[in-house]
């Protein structure tokens, strides 16, 4: 995710990551991106960050309950 933010950084763009397959649900890593990535992308320029989920993953709750953490 930090070279994430170096292209946020370098074209001004928005972040879409693929989920689809799963991710680590780890509370420090959650974190991490609720108080460091997502101001950084939003002061590189960042404007919408969306994440690819299946309609039936079994990540789609815990997905949906940080979403707050990602509003921009």
């Amino acid at each position: 995710m930090k070279h994430a933010l170096d292209i946020i950084g370098r074209y001004k763009c928005n972040y879409v990551a693929d989920m689809r397959t799963g991710f680590e649900n780890i509370t420090e890593d959650t974190k991490w991106v609720a108080d460091y990535f997502k101001p950084k992308a939003v002061e590189y320029g960042c404007r919408c960050i969306c994440f690819m989920i299946n309609k039936t993953n079994v990540l789609k709750e815990e997905s949906e309950r940080q979403e707050e953490n990602y509003r921009i």
